[in-house]
Parts: C-alpha cells; sequence; structure tokens
C-alpha cells in the first residue's frame, strides 16, 4: 500500500485503523453531546477545543506511524503485539465508560449547567435529549422500565414517582412543588442509589 510515496506496512496500517475507530469513538460522543445543544446555542468553546485536540492527537498518531515512531524499524513481534493490545483495550474503556450510568450523569450535568436554574423540567416539551438520559439513569435504580424513546410523559411519571419515593424515605427531601423537576438533589440521589446497589462497580 503507498501513501505519499512511502510504504506503510500491514501492521502499520491495522494499527492506523484501531487508532482511528478509538478516536472517532471519542469524537461521536462529543457530536452526539453538540447536536443536543440548542440549534441557537453557540457551541461550547470546551467541545469545540476538546474537537481540535482530538484531531490533533489522531494527526499526531498518523505520523508516528508514517515515520516509524509508534513501531520503530528493529520492534519485535512482541513489542506490535503488546501495542496493538493497548490500543484495544483503550477502545474497550471507552466502551465501557459510554456504557456506564456515571457518563449519563456527566451529560446529564451539563445539560443542566446551560440552563439558567441549574435544573431540567419535565412537565415542559422542550427538552427532548434531556429526557432520553434521564430515562437511562431512571432505569439504573429500576425506577423506568419502559423503552429509552425520549418520551415526555412517561419520562415526567417515573421522575415524580422517584422523588415520591425518596421523600417516602427521607421527609421533605424534595419539595412536592418541585416534582417533575429534575435538580441536583434528585441527581445525587440516583447517585448514591446506584452506590447501594452496585458497591464494586467503579
Amino acid at each position: 500500500m503507498e501513501n505519499s510515496g512511502h510504504q506503510v506496512s500491514p501492521k502499520q496500517a491495522i494499527t492506523l485503523a484501531l487508532i482511528t475507530s478509538i478516536t472517532s469513538i471519542v469524537i461521536t460522543l462529543i457530536g452526539v453531546e453538540t447536536a443536543s445543544l440548542n440549534k441557537k446555542t453557540k457551541p461550547n468553546p470546551a467541545i469545540v477545543n476538546c474537537c481540535d485536540e482530538l484531531d490533533e492527537r489522531l494527526s499526531c498518531y498518523e505520523f508516528s506511524l508514517m515515520d516509524s515512531t509508534l513501531f520503530p524499524i528493529n520492534c519485535t513481534k512482541k513489542e506490535v503485539v503488546r501495542t496493538i493490545k493497548w490500543l484495544i483495550e483503550q477502545q474497550e474503556l471507552m466502551d465501557e465508560y459510554q456504557s456506564h450510568y456515571l457518563f449519563d450523569v456527566y451529560l446529564i450535568q451539563r445539560l443542566m449547567l446551560e440552563r439558567p436554574k441549574r435544573c431540567i423540567n419535565t412537565r415542559l416539551q422542550n427538552q427532548d435529549e434531556a429526557y432520553f438520559i434521564m430515562q437511562r439513569l431512571l432505569k439504573s435504580v429500576d425506577m423506568y422500565v419502559g423503552p429509552i424513546d425520549g418520551n415526555r410523559a412517561t419520562t415526567n411519571k417515573a421522575l415524580t414517582d422517584f422523588q415520591i419515593y425518596l421523600n417516602e424515605i427521607s421527609p421533605n427531601y424534595i419539595n412536592p412543588s418541585n416534582y417533575g423537576i429534575f435538580g441536583n438533589s434528585t441527581l445525587q440521589a440516583i447517585i448514591n442509589q446506584n452506590r447501594q446497589q452496585k458497591p464494586n462497580k467503579s
């Protein structure tokens, strides 16, 4: 295989594909989060900077492959295998991170910070992306059993039921007038419930 006149070995091509895959996962996650913002809202500078940094890192990896920095000319088969295993482990870690409830905690916190009152009101109908995340979070504590479809009504009911339950085990934990509003107290309760249910999960 030729690339700008420079010979690329099969092992370099395979590793480049793995690196591209790993980086694309991170970029996709950021892209999903960016897409969740209201179209009238300016892109978050932190997200833009992160995308730029990832593009930069990917370019560095590509150059490393082309000039044999990642795989020196005299590297052994054992070293090649070890490097490829490391790349695969990174992808598996990213997959695990994406599926972990704490990833949704991170996403909902970002959305909450964008709201003036730092909370999300499920009595309204304009928080579609947030509803998907809240459904997954409520499901993690067995308070939502329906499909993850972003439906406002079912999300509101599950959230309200959870908040009523919280007040039953800890009176006045949530002000009844705030039922249906997802704020820091509700989020912290979800985190605490997950810790109690899954003590061995990091």
